[in-house]
C-alpha cells in the first residue's frame, strides 16, 4: 500500500467513525427541560438585562463622539436601575456619569451640571471607580 492509499483509507475510516458517533449522540440527546409551571399567587419579576448592554453601548458611542446617540441609552439605563434598585444605589453613578457627559455633548449644560454633580457625589461616597470619578469630575468642570 502506498502513502496516498493509506492516507485516503485512514481519512475514510475517521470520517465513518465521526458519522457513527454523531448518529449515536443524536439518539442519546436528553429530553427538553422546561421551567416549572406558574401557580396562582406566584411572584414574577421583570428584569432588564439589556441595561448593562445599553450602558456599554452608550459608553462606546461617547468615545466615538456621538453623544446624541448615547443620550437615550443612558436615560433608559438610569430609569431601569432606579426603578429596580432605587435612586440611591451606588451603581446608578455609572449611568449618571454617562448621562451627564452625553448631556454635555449635546449642549444641555444645565442638565449636565445637575446630573454630573449627583454622579460625583455618588462616586465619592461609594468609591466604585476612581477612573470614572476623575472622568466625571473633568466633565463637570467643563460643564460649569
Amino acid at each position: 500500500m502506498d502513502r496516498r492509499q493509506f492516507i485516503g483509507s485512514a481519512g475514510l475510516s475517521a470520517l465513518s467513525l465521526a458519522v457513527a458517533a454523531a448518529g449515536g449522540a443524536r439518539a442519546a440527546a436528553p429530553a427538553r427541560v422546561l421551567p416549572m409551571p406558574l401557580r396562582k399567587g406566584d411572584t414574577v419579576a421583570l428584569v432588564s438585562p439589556s441595561s448593562a448592554t445599553d450602558e456599554a453601548l452608550g459608553a462606546c458611542l461617547l468615545e466615538q463622539h456621538r453623544p446624541a446617540d448615547a443620550l437615550p441609552l443612558f436615560e433608559q439605563t438610569l430609569k431601569a436601575r432606579e426603578a429596580s434598585a432605587g435612586p440611591d444605589d451606588p451603581w446608578n453613578a455609572t449611568s449618571l456619569s454617562g448621562l451627564g457627559r452625553a448631556q454635555l455633548g449635546v449642549g444641555q449644560r444645565t442638565l449636565a451640571v445637575a446630573t454630573l454633580t449627583r454622579a460625583v457625589k455618588s462616586l465619592d461616597t461609594s468609591k466604585l471607580d476612581d477612573g470614572l470619578l476623575q472622568k466625571t469630575k473633568q466633565a463637570l468642570d467643563q460643564a460649569r
